[in-house]
Formats: C-alpha cells, structure tokens, sequence
C-alpha cells in the first residue's frame, strides 16, 4: 500500500492498494497528475494511478496495469514527456512501457544481473 499524504495539514488523502506485493518504488508523472507504482513478489506489477481524483475526493483509479517481469520491479521512472515509463526488475531486466498501449513495446535490455536503477 501506498499512502497520498496533503503535507500542507498533514492529513491522508487516499490510498493506493491493489497491489498483492510489497511497493518497492514510486513515480509521479512530470505533470503530477499519474502516479506509478512497482511492486515485488507475488505481484510483479507496475501500476499507473490517476490521482487527479484523489484531489476532488471521488477516488483513484489505475489507468494501467503493466505485466511482463517475471520478479521483483525495484524501480519506475517515468520519461520527461510522460509518455513512457522504464522499470528495473530482479529478472535481470529493463523494460520500457509506453502508456497508453499499456505493454512493453520493443524495449527490453536483458542484463546479466539484477537491475536496481533506471534513468531516462
């Protein structure tokens, strides 16, 4: 579970929790509007949260749910434009996702290793 905290007052506002493991990271979108989430075992999943309701009280809501490793994501990184995302897993992967088509386009880096960081 992941918690939107206003720290203006201090007060929770909502609650990201349909993931079945444990988040590992977090990303806002470059216009604060998304929020993507990765998560470990038994999951293996990214999510990406429109939080834009959050502010209006009527909720989240996931845009995407991006499959495709087969372990643990330890990190998202979403691109300047917003437009792509890029994950690193225990898989000894790096995958980039392009929203909106909500897979994992061509890119995918195999490494010989598990990979713990991403940058765009």
């Amino acid at each position: 579970t992941a918690a939107l905290w206003k720290t203006a007052t201090g007060r929770l506002v909502n609650t990201l929790s349909r993931h079945t493991g444990s988040i590992l990271d977090f990303a806002f979108s470059p216009n604060s509007r998304l929020v993507a989430t990765a998560a470990g075992y038994p999951d293996n999943t990214t999510r990406v949260w429109d939080v834009i309701p959050v502010q209006t009280q009527a909720g989240t809501q996931i845009v995407a749910e991006l499959r495709g490793h087969a372990s643990w994501i330890n990190t998202v990184r979403f691109s300047p434009d917003g437009k792509l995302l890029i994950t690193s897993s225990d898989d000894n992967t790096a995958r980039v996702w392009e929203l909106g088509v909500g897979q994992s386009r061509k890119w995918r880096f195999q490494h010989g290793n598990n990979v713990y960081s991403t940058a765009f």
